[in-house]
């Protein structure tokens, strides 16, 4: 025992088997944590005593497990696990004891606690590697395999078993490979074959029957497992869960028969039939069965929210699961157990941590199934009354009283219903982006009292409680401005009058609306005129649109483009702003205005491109929230530029939306998934002066004690100490040793000790005390114990930074990680994320996810095809048939299967498909793809027609052929109509085709003096060119002929015959003339010269007589009633085909819609999968890390990768600092210890929307939403150590402080040897005067002191004339305004070098933006190099930072 008279360092020898021979003359102190001496009594001597021999272990087996049964490493030791067979008990009551034991180690206990159910099963029976179970996994994942017998079943769930994290040859790349293979295509097969099976039952009685332990319980052992529940591959989990939804009601009736039949009728989980295997098969115990359960249960509803709705015998089911628990509780707690169960032959002190934990896991889902139930009983009867009046105090009275007269709850509990389309009781149901109707709306939403006893829907003292008024003040930080600037933009559209501020800013081109709001605070924001929109492209994160705007006035627009880059790159924090809300007003020319919000996607760099191009505007991308504007977006590109109308600004939030939004999606998480519910809800005061704060999960493990050797310098000799947390000896004797020998000063000794043993620790650091000192030294105590993976959070990227690099410095550890990519740290730079990404290379999972990554790209294309088939003006050909098979199917039917004739007309002009080319042209609306060799297109632009034209012209206009001999054998019609037609030989004329009955030429002796050149251009045939010149003349299109060459068409013969009109059709070009005036030049098709005997191609295809050319007129009323479509005119068709055309446009815009909508739904699940993806591959990488650091932002965006990693620990720099809400987002559910560092006395979180702070008149008496979480508990009073030593200020100003917050701060030695300031009479003086401030008659206008201005320069030139307060940082000059900031940087930038912070020039830069002439050479000065430096900061910026005056 470290009694707190004991100041010794403790012996090395006393807590040895033979204990400490000098007793209690020993000159060190005799400390035991585990087994603590009576008080006053030192450990006596203890009697060596020689343990009889033992074999030695054979080679690789453990020696401690072969000697005594038990390992304290557990499933982490690197030697096999075997015991001797001559201690092993006989019978098969050995062998259980063996497998309690195994399970009910230290490193099993600890597992217990994660969120799976690995920790409550043996781990001694899952032996088989990865490579063995994937080998035999093969043969149930083959195509048409099936179950036949239980004992497949059976040889399948073993390989599921094996899956384990307590195997020790899986790692969790194994485990996530194995998932990847079993929860999809016929793994799912499997197991739902499994769920769905009919005779399953603990006492089998055929082949065919499952055992409910060695069949059911093995199944759900996987689904509950570490590698499952921790997956960050929602999809695949999901995917395993699906089907227990689809096949819920039979597993309800599975567990529910053989629950009652295990616990009730036989009082064991024991298989009879297995009593002869006992040796190779573990018995259940009751803890695995119902943990199992349990999870399973957990895991669906949460992964389904409307679980309880679907399935009503849900809860049932849930109810009696803790009924099972309790039954088997208490019989095996009985004296004698009546429950046969393994269970009861481990050590109680085990049994007992494992009993906790399952009631947890039951406790949990009781608790979600009753809240779930309380909302469907909310939906069903809304209640409109007064909630009860509670939690009254003398101090608070009044304002609850006043809370409960003006309540008006969330949504339909609202008496006058919904204030608009995004008011709900539930924050589930919430929109996180504000809607259209939200904007507009004139009533406030409903902002819950953030104090205890305040009117609220939801239980008090919940988490579910907490979480709502969480969510609902920070999405009113993130939303209250945009709500207030688009009212404002929105009534001055409305004006009529033309002085308004809007009209101010629509002459200048943008700049920034200055007003006030009705009721509201003043208003600010940046506006930016004449957006118009550019492109739709698909990106990994979603779909943007392209937005070009007017450039705002100022040096935005200035004429040199380097200086318009910077401009950009200095606003990047305050203007367009990656992840930033902007709200795009648009308003039609009717008057109707719409208000569509979305994020900006534009990096910095985007921007100083784009103005280094433009002066005038600019180019960003916007990815809206809603599919509707995108749609409205497309049809505007549609229309020319020219002819767009209305008007289109841009409006952006104060806020950074994507700094807040994943903090939003925290919040809405399940209840039971926030640690520290206890703690952290509203309580009554009463409630934290009484409450005992528990020491962490991890640290009340049998034989766990924290070792706090390292904290000692090597030259205070303490080799050992250790800390008991549930122990107060041990801890007190700690405490003192701590005290007076280590590296720490009294109370920041106290300050761990209490962190240690305080599962939520609240530690207070005074300035100048020395908490992050005391951060560093308390990782490195936990480090040294195991307790990691620590995750540490501070509020911004320098305090992280910088806790980093002092652990590095300290060395603590080299395995770290820094989540998020603006370290501006060069060395802790070499720890992030990307470059342990860049080392580790490709892994396995890289391979598996890249599935995921090409289907984001297939997404991306088709989206882009989409995009494409939205601007092409032809109506794709498809479509039409499609539409015509419903709205016309005779004619429909009547293109489909053409004359005989016909037919073989297209599939002959097909053939030269190949043989096309074409010149590049655009089609008017209504006509088709010149690409397009459809069958329809063949009827549309008349080939038939165009065939019987030139058919009849050439037999009225040639003399018929000289007759032919006829052979007797080709009298007959002949069989194949084709022989009719000559073939075109390169080397001569037509010729009949040759029918192999020879081998001599067919084309005669005449063609080889008729060489023609394959490239030379075809002339046209005489009368050829008379059509021609016949088409042209008359064609409404012939303006749009395209050739190639300026030759002219050939005139057509004067001599000759003319012939004789063919019917009454009107003039038709052929085809290809057709193609021509397209834009397109094709090939000449199939002509009547081709043909042998023309008239003998139509008999054969069953004609009488070469068929009329169509040559009507009707109407497409009349045309419709038609049934043969073939018998159109060509004018016909084309009315028709416009016609029908029109039609398919209308009816595909809301085809599109939905096709759009599907398109942008599959884009985000498949962008969703590939980040799952990636973040799985993450988690690997981050598995054996000790530290890893992220801001608060970075912690709430990698939730799901948190998640996954499983950090026990959570460590918060400067929490005073940090909004609770950001805290509450940051706990993953196996945080098992909270630890807030910070000072809520000094500055508070940063707020956008003041009238939620503390300053505000009625913030301070409702929301308090800039109140941290530090602040609420300690204020509430719960415990809060205080570092009360502090090494910076001099006595006299620590004196401020000491005598107005910090009562107990003391001081240093080493402050109190300070030398005097030079040149001054005091060190510390107040100056007074009575001079007033110049500015701020306008609230937008920064406020100044002249007087104080002029004093100040001269007061800094005078100290730096004294020496020693030259170097940088040495003088420094406090400013409450930004104005005074400026101010005073403009007077002393003539004598010194002034350093302004990185955050106030920041600000400087958005107040002067518009201003052309200010700050154009504002780095000039601070780069030169002087030996005289000064620091200006605002006050707010100078928080941890020293200077000497």
């Amino acid at each position: 025992m470290a009694s707190g008279r004991n100041h010794r360092p403790p012996c090395r020898f006393y807590s040895k088997p033979g204990g400490c021979k000098n007793g209690s003359s020993c000159t060190f102190a005799h400390i035991d944590g585990a087994n603590p001496s009576p008080p006053g009594q030192p450990g006596p001597r203890q009697p060596f005593v020689p343990r009889p021999p033992v074999p030695n272990a054979p080679p690789g087996v453990c020696k401690f497990y072969y000697d005594r049964g038990f390992c304290s490493r557990g499933s982490d030791c690197r030697f096999r696990h075997e015991v001797n067979a001559a201690q092993r008990r006989p019978s098969a009551e050995g062998s259980v004891s063996e497998n309690v034991a195994a399970f009910l180690t230290p490193a099993a206990l600890a597992r217990i606690q994660g969120p799976g159910t690995d920790g409550f099963f043996d781990t001694t029976a899952a032996v088989m590697k990865p490579s063995e179970v994937r080998h035999h996994l093969n043969r149930f994942l083959e195509n048409g395999y099936r179950f036949k017998y239980a004992a497949d079943v059976y040889s399948f769930v073993t390989l599921l078993s094996n899956a384990s994290s307590g195997n020790t040859s899986w790692s969790a790349e194994d485990g996530q490979l194995f998932l990847s293979a079993i929860g999809t295509d016929n793994g799912l097969l499997r197991i739902g074959d499994i769920l769905s099976w009919s005779e399953v039952s603990v006492r089998p009685t055929s082949r065919t029957a499952i055992s409910f332990q060695r069949g059911y319980v093995p199944l759900l052992r996987y689904l509950s497992s570490e590698y499952v529940v921790k997956s960050i591959t929602s999809k695949v989990v999901n995917s395993l869960y699906s089907l227990v939804l689809e096949h819920f009601n039979h597993f309800c009736e599975v567990v529910q028969s053989c629950m009652e039949e295990a616990l009730n009728d036989r009082k064991t989980f024991k298989e009879q039939s297995m009593s002869l295997l006992a040796s190779s098969h573990t018995e259940l115990t009751g803890s695995q069965v119902l943990s199992c359960i349990a999870q399973v249960l957990f895991e669906y509803i949460t992964r389904f929210k409307n679980a309880v709705v679907t399935h009503p015998s849900l809860r049932p089911l849930v109810q009696k699961l803790r009924t099972w628990t309790d039954a088997w509780i208490a019989a095996i707690s009985a004296t004698p157990p009546t429950f046969d169960d393994p269970i009861t032959k481990a050590p109680a002190q085990a049994t007992r941590f494992l009993v906790d934990r399952l009631r947890e896991l039951v406790e949990r889902l009781i608790s979600i199934v009753d809240r779930k139930q309380r909302d469907i009983e909310r939906a069903n009867q809304p209640n409109h009354g007064l909630l009860p009046l509670h939690g009254l105090t003398h101090a608070n009275e009044g304002i609850l009283a006043a809370l409960h007269n003006a309540y008006q709850g969330p949504g339909n509990l609202r008496a006058e219903g919904p204030r608009h389309d995004n008011d709900f009781v539930n924050i589930s149901d919430i929109q996180i982006a504000p809607t259209h109707g939200e904007l507009t709306s004139p009533l406030q939403p409903f902002l819950p009292a953030n104090m205890y006893g305040a009117p609220h829907p939801l239980p008090a003292e919940s988490m579910e409680q907490l979480l709502d008024i969480q969510f609902r003040l920070l999405r009113e930080e993130l939303t209250a401005s945009l709500r207030v600037s688009a009212q404002a933009i929105l009534g001055d559209l409305g004006e009529k009058k033309k002085h308004t501020q809007l009209n101010a800013l629509l002459e200048k081109g943008g700049g920034k609306y200055r007003g006030h709001a009705v009721g509201q605070d003043t208003v600010l924001f940046n506006v930016y005129t004449g957006a118009e929109f550019t492109t739709i492209t698909p990106a990994q994160r979603g779909l943007t649109v392209g937005v070009a705007i007017d450039t705002p006035p100022g040096r935005a627009r200035s004429g040199q483009a380097s200086i318009r880059a910077q401009f950009w790159e200095s606003m990047s924090s305050k203007r367009l702003m990656q992840g930033g809300l902007v709200a795009l007003v648009w308003q039609r020319l009717d008057g109707t205005t719409e208000v569509h919000l979305g994020t900006l996607a534009s990096s910095v760099k985007d921007l100083t491109d784009s103005a280094k191009q433009r002066q005038d505007n600019i180019k960003i991308r916007v990815s809206f929230f809603s599919p509707e504007v995108e749609l409205r977006i497309l049809q505007e590109l549609r229309t020319p530029r020219h002819e767009r109308q209305g008007t289109k600004l841009l409006i952006e939030a104060t806020v950074m939306f994507e700094s807040v939004r994943p903090f939003l999606e925290a919040l809405r998480v399940d209840p039971e998934n926030i640690p520290f519910a206890r703690y952290l809800a509203h309580h009554p005061p009463e409630f934290y002066r009484t409450m005992q704060i528990t020491p962490p999960t991890y640290a009340i493990l049998p034989n766990f004690a924290f070792q706090l050797a390292s904290l000692f310098p090597s030259e205070a000799g303490v080799e050992d100490l250790k800390l008991v947390v549930n122990d107060p000896e041990s801890i007190e004797g700690a405490r003192e040793l701590l005290k007076h020998s280590s590296r720490l000063d009294p109370s920041q000794a106290d300050a761990i000790v209490d962190a240690l043993t305080r599962e939520v620790s609240l530690m207070q650091g005074p300035p100048g005390t020395g908490k992050s000192y005391t951060g560093v030294e308390m990782l490195r105590v936990l480090i040294e114990n195991h307790a990691g993976p620590v995750l540490m959070i501070a509020f911004t990227n320098h305090a992280l930074d910088h806790m980093l690099r002092s652990v590095l410095e300290a060395n603590i550890t080299q395995k770290i990680v820094r989540l998020g990519s603006r370290s501006a740290d060069e060395r802790i730079a070499e720890f992030s994320l990307e470059n342990m990404e860049n080392v580790a290379g490709r892994s396995r999972l890289s391979s598996v996810f890249s599935n995921y990554r090409w289907a984001l790209r297939d997404v991306e294309k088709e989206i882009k095809d989409f995009m494409e088939s939205f601007f092409r003006e032809e109506v794709d050909t498809d479509d039409l048939l499609r539409y015509l098979t419903f709205q016309a199917p005779v004619l429909e039917e009547s293109i489909t299967f053409p004359p005989e004739w016909v037919k073989a007309l297209y599939d002959l002009q097909r053939t030269e498909q190949d043989e096309r080319w074409h010149t590049a042209g655009r089609n008017k609306p209504g006509r088709l793809d010149p690409d397009d060799d459809s069958l329809y297109a063949f009827w549309v632009r008349g080939g038939d027609v165009e065939f019987l034209h030139s058919t009849h012209r050439a037999l009225h206009y040639r003399p018929p052929p000289p007759p032919q001999p006829v052979l007797p054998q080709q009298q007959a019609r002949p069989v194949n109509a084709f022989e009719l037609l000559a073939v075109e030989t390169a080397d001569g004329p037509a010729v009949a085709p040759d029918t192999g009955d020879t081998g001599k030429d067919a084309a005669g002796p005449e063609a080889d003096d008729d060489d023609s050149d394959d490239g030379s251009e075809v002339e046209l045939r005489p009368e050829e060119a008379w059509i021609l010149a016949d088409f042209v003349d008359d064609s409404e299109d012939s303006d749009l002929l395209v050739t190639d060459s300026e030759d002219e068409v050939p005139e057509p013969p004067a001599p000759g015959p003319v012939p004789p009109p063919v019917a009454a059709t009107p003039p038709m070009a052929p085809q290809e003339l057709a193609s021509v005036a397209a834009g397109h030049r094709t090939p000449a098709p199939i002509q009547p010269d081709d043909f042998t005997n023309i008239r003998e191609f139509f008999v054969a295809f069953g004609c009488t007589d070469i068929p009329a050319v169509p040559a009507t007129t009707r109407s497409v009323a009349e045309l419709l009633e038609q049934d043969d479509a073939w018998s159109m005119s060509v004018r016909e068709r084309e009315l028709l085909h416009r016609a029908w055309a029109d039609e398919v446009r209308i009816t595909s815009r809301e085809t599109q819609m939905m096709e759009f909508r599907r398109l942008r739904e599959k884009h985000a699940q498949a962008s969703r999968e590939y980040a799952e993806g990636q973040a799985e591959i993450r988690k690997q990488l981050l598995r054996n890390v000790d530290i890893i650091g992220c801001t608060t932002t970075g912690a709430a965006k990698l939730t799901a990768l948190l998640k996954g990693i499983g950090p026990k620990v959570v460590l918060v720099e400067e929490a005073g600092q940090v909004l609770e809400a950001h805290v509450l987002g940051s706990l993953v559910p196996s945080i098992q210890h909270l630890i807030l560092i910070g000072d809520p006395l000094q500055l508070r979180p940063t707020l956008n929307n003041y009238s939620l702070s503390m300053d505000h008149s009625h913030g301070r008496l409702v929301y308090k939403f800039d109140m941290s979480l530090m602040e609420r508990l300690s204020s509430s009073g719960m415990p809060m150590s205080q570092i009360n030593v502090q090494r910076r200020m001099r006595p006299e100003i620590a004196d401020l402080v000491r005598m107005t917050l910090y009562p107990r701060l003391e001081d240093h030695d080493l402050v109190k040897n300070y030398p005097h300031v030079q040149g001054m009479a005091k060190d510390v003086f107040f100056f007074n005067h009575d001079h007033k401030e110049n500015g701020g008659e306008d609230d937008f206008v920064s406020k100044y002191n002249q007087f104080e201005v002029d004093m100040i320069k001269d007061l800094v030139l005078y100290l730096l004339r004294q020496g020693p307060y030259s170097a940088e940082g040495d003088i420094v000059v406090l400013c409450a305004y930004l104005g005074q900031l400026a101010r005073l940087r403009e007077a002393l930038s003539s004598e010194v070098a002034v350093v302004i912070d990185e955050r106030d020039q920041a600000e400087l830069d958005d107040r002067n933006a518009e201003n052309e002439e200010s700050m154009q050479n504002v780095t000039a000065f601070e780069r030169v190099r002087v030996s005289r430096r000064v620091l200006l900061r605002t006050i707010d910026n100078f928080q941890g930072e020293e200077a000497k005056v």
